[in-house]
């Protein structure tokens, strides 16, 4: 199954300035216990933005036009063969823009504030329908399911 996850505040930004423009513990939580032995797909901002690389107990594949030490690299907009249960595309925007319409499922957090950006998670394409919401606290987890 390919799964798009991100996290996003009230206005659609998912960075700035080439970071995360907030800092939540337990968002981070939520993504690394449902992202931890799975494929992930990045662009190669997102790679480079990681504080750690590559992402620990996760086959890392990035979609970018040079090799990239530790990660195994895609060249073109396609899904790489993963052996996984699951693929999860984990941004940045225009990896989002280009993966969105081959996703079974959206993970989608929305951040409780709202914030300054240069990056943005596109709208939920309309054959998508939301299945489950979980609240969080000062976050809450959307769950859109591919109609």
């Amino acid at each position: 199954m390919i799964i798009m996850i991100a996290a996003m505040s009230k206005n659609r930004v998912i960075g700035n300035n080439g970071t995360i423009p907030w800092y939540d513990k337990n968002e981070f939580k939520h993504f690394r216990d449902t992202t931890i032995n799975q494929s992930v797909l990045m662009g190669s901002k997102t790679w480079y933005s990681l504080p750690k690389r590559p992402l620990t107990n996760r086959y890392n594949f990035v979609l970018s036009s040079k090799e990239i030490d530790n990660a195994h690299v895609i060249h073109d907009c396609i899904i790489p063969e993963y052996e996984t249960d699951d693929l999860y595309i984990i941004g940045g925007e225009n990896v989002y823009k280009q993966y969105i319409d081959h996703c079974d499922q959206i993970l989608l957090s929305t951040m409780d504030l709202y914030c300054d950006g240069d990056s943005f998670f596109p709208e939920v394409p309309a054959n998508f329908k939301l299945s489950e919401t979980i609240n969080h606290g000062n976050f809450i987890v959307e769950k859109y399911i591919k109609c």
